[in-house]
């Protein structure tokens, strides 16, 4: 019988920290006792010997009460973190190669438009959801009011001026 998901990304984390151990170990000693290291070691520290990720992944969805709701809810980041765990467990066969069961649809030679979407992909920064304050919410409904009670136009027009609400 197969291990339960977050069980077997347990196991993956603990596969994953025993083999950095040794190496985080001999770096950290060298920098306690005050010895330059590699800026290799140090990328190495701070990407692929840094854990902390995979251990806040684990967490989350081990306190989640619907693994598969929470699942879906992790950005890209956080399910490659969890393909990677799952992969160091054994649960799925790594990918070997760059063959891939679909080939990758070619890009198209409208590189205005594609230059287009990289312009406004890179003007619009999108933190998180905001909740409009009472005079927002005041200006957009005066707005829609007095513009035919149009919801398609009020959004136009308020996107540009509160991109995150």
């Amino acid at each position: 019988m197969g291990l339960k998901p977050v069980e077997a990304l347990k196991k993956g984390l603990k596969i994953l920290q025993t083999e950095v151990k040794a190496k985080k170990e001999h770096l950290q000693a060298q920098l306690a006792a005050r010895k330059p290291i590699s800026p290799d070691d140090e990328t190495w520290l701070d990407h692929d010997g840094n854990l902390v990720d995979f251990v806040v992944v684990v967490n989350t969805l081990e306190t989640a009460s619907d693994y598969e709701r929470e699942l879906t809810r992790l950005d890209e980041q956080q399910q490659s973190l969890v393909k990677k765990l799952r992969e160091a467990a054994g649960e799925i066969a790594k990918a070997v190669g760059k063959k891939h069961k679909r080939p990758e649809p070619k890009p198209k030679d409208d590189t205005a438009k594609a230059k287009a979407k990289d312009s406004k992909a890179k003007d619009l920064v999108f933190t998180r959801k905001e909740i409009a304050t009472l005079q927002q919410r005041i200006e957009i409904l005066d707005w829609y009011q007095a513009n035919g009670k149009n919801q398609s136009k009020t959004a136009k027009q308020f996107a540009p001026l509160y991109p995150n609400l």
